[in-house]
């Protein structure tokens, strides 16, 4: 009975131990270098804090996605970023997009 509770309390800290570590790593961008350019991109449109390069970029990224060379749950948070920084939060957005930029695991 005690190496059952045992057994049972070490595998819900587990658990909860991966779904914490889980769900604060960014989604990936991917391994195309386009991608990754226009994510630099929309980093530099949102530090300059210019809507018309951040919709530029956000065109940009759409087509990336719809072409397969930039995953949807990357384009969906840059795409988000990009709202905030529209919407006039452009430090936090800044600062999000950052985040979002080193969580990425590249291999090049």
């Amino acid at each position: 009975m005690r190496s059952t509770q045992r057994f049972l309390s070490c595998l819900l800290v587990s658990a909860i131990t991966l779904s914490v570590l889980g769900c604060g790593r960014a989604p990936q961008i991917g391994e195309d270098e386009t991608a990754w350019k226009e994510v630099e991109a929309l980093y530099t449109a949102v530090t300059a804090r210019r809507k018309d390069l951040v919709e530029a970029s956000l065109k940009r990224m759409q087509t990336l996605h719809d072409e397969g060379r930039m995953s949807k749950p990357a384009f969906d948070r840059a795409h988000r970023i990009a709202s905030q920084a529209q919407s006039g939060e452009w430090e936090p957005a800044a600062q999000a997009l950052w985040q979002f930029m080193r969580g990425q695991r590249k291999s090049r």
